[in-house]
């Protein structure tokens, strides 16, 4: 297993480690919007889109709102992001991170009391920093915020690893079946603490964010 996650000289936001941490904290903060705040999710846009599609299309266009201030927010991290890196490309991430830990204690600490849309929207925004901010993993193309590409990475790596016996093959399905059960474990957690003590479960990405700061 360690020569699986061996390192080589990648850049900090590559390493395995941040990885792990970045693709924890993407199934956590699904499960945090998902149980407290009307099951949107925070971090697979294309299931909010879905709802707000079928909402338009039987005119719950109240509904619909709801589901499209997500997507905004979304979008607004990731124009953030790009401007970061155009005008700060060194800083980019750190600034980034620093964002994310205030929005973070903001939300654990009720600044936006228990508006759903407002905090839905915030965390679309962090999740759309950590996107940009952690792209890939070992030098490998991943997201930390959703699974369908990195089981689609999995699932081809594996099939050629059995098909050509490449043990380089099988390393890299090894690091992406890692990352998938990773966000599962996210989720896993996240379902727990978000029932024990509501709300401010949130604040406990504070110490994952602070992991990805000082590695």
């Amino acid at each position: 297993m360690l020569k699986i996650i061996k390192e080589k000289n990648y850049p900090a936001e590559e390493l395995f480690l941040i990885g792990i941490l970045a693709t924890f904290m993407g199934g956590y903060l699904d499960a945090y919007t998902y149980v407290l705040h009307d099951k949107i999710f925070a971090n697979t846009q294309t299931g909010n889109l879905i709802f707000l599609t079928i909402d338009l299309f039987e005119k719950n266009f109240k509904e619909a709102f709801f589901r499209l201030f997500p997507i905004i927010f979304f979008f607004t991290g990731i124009i953030l992001y790009e401007a970061l890196y155009k005008f700060y490309k060194k800083y980019a991430t750190n600034i980034s991170l620093i964002i994310q830990i205030v929005l973070i204690i903001l939300i654990g600490f009720g600044a936006f009391g228990n508006n759903s849309l407002i905090i839905c929207g915030f965390i679309s925004f962090i999740c759309a920093l950590q996107l940009l901010s952690f792209k890939k993993i070992n030098g490998m193309p991943y997201a930390t915020i959703m699974c369908t590409g990195n089981l689609r990475s999995f699932s081809e790596y594996a099939s050629k690893s059995i098909l050509y016996k490449n043990k380089e093959y099988f390393k890299k399905s090894m690091i992406y079946f890692l990352i998938i059960l990773t966000f599962c474990l996210g989720v896993f957690c996240g379902m727990i603490f978000v029932n024990i003590i509501g709300r401010i479960s949130i604040l406990i990405l504070f110490i994952n964010i602070i992991l990805k700061y000082l590695i």
